[in-house]
């Protein structure tokens, strides 16, 4: 298995939107996984702890595939214009 991770660059909040995108379009054969990596902050207000989960890197989702990343790319922009 020679899986690889690569960057997906996206609308910045509309990182869930693109994933959904992702899974509706893009055939399973070309992509095991994706992750939109999120953080979580611990805040203290007025005596209270509250805890803040914010994405890390917004505007981006990682895309891990076996498939090479042209194959990959090609094939999400032929079916966008299907």
């Amino acid at each position: 298995m020679n899986r690889k991770w690569y960057v997906m660059c996206t609308i910045q909040g509309k990182e869930q939107e693109a994933a959904a995108l992702l899974e509706r379009k893009v055939s399973r054969k070309l992509w095991q996984d994706f992750r939109i990596l999120k953080k979580q902050q611990l805040f203290r207000t007025h005596g209270d702890y509250l805890l803040s989960r914010k994405d890390m890197f917004p505007g981006y989702i990682f895309i891990c595939t076996e498939t090479h990343k042209i194959d990959l790319f090609t094939s999400i922009e032929i079916k966008n214009k299907e």
